[in-house]
């Protein structure tokens, strides 16, 4: 079954870095690479899970996409683990523009 997305998803190979505060005030971090983004949010791939809920800022190596946003789902996916990430706020340009950067 497909499931219905509000905005469409971009396919985006980029390197991310992920940095969040845990529940005992430590700074943590994460890397990873993305598979998608869409207006609201982007896909990432990464060999560390990253809480449901986790406020992150988030930072892409060669494209000039930043920000910070939510951790939606964070699923393993055999030895890596499937991140969904939903902005704060959302994009302020569409996301194609993203590719001809």
């Amino acid at each position: 079954m497909q499931r219905l997305r509000r905005n469409p998803r971009v396919p985006l190979h980029d390197r991310v870095q992920l940095t969040w505060t845990s529940d005992d005030g430590l700074a943590c971090y994460a890397n990873g690479i993305t598979t998608d983004v869409s207006e609201k949010g982007l896909r990432l791939e990464s060999p560390h899970p990253v809480p449901e809920r986790a406020v992150v800022t988030f930072r892409l190596a060669n494209y000039r996409l930043h920000g910070s946003g939510s951790v939606r789902s964070c699923h393993r996916t055999g030895l890596k683990y499937t991140i969904g990430l939903e902005f704060a706020g959302g994009l302020t340009f569409p996301v194609e523009t993203l590719l001809t950067q």
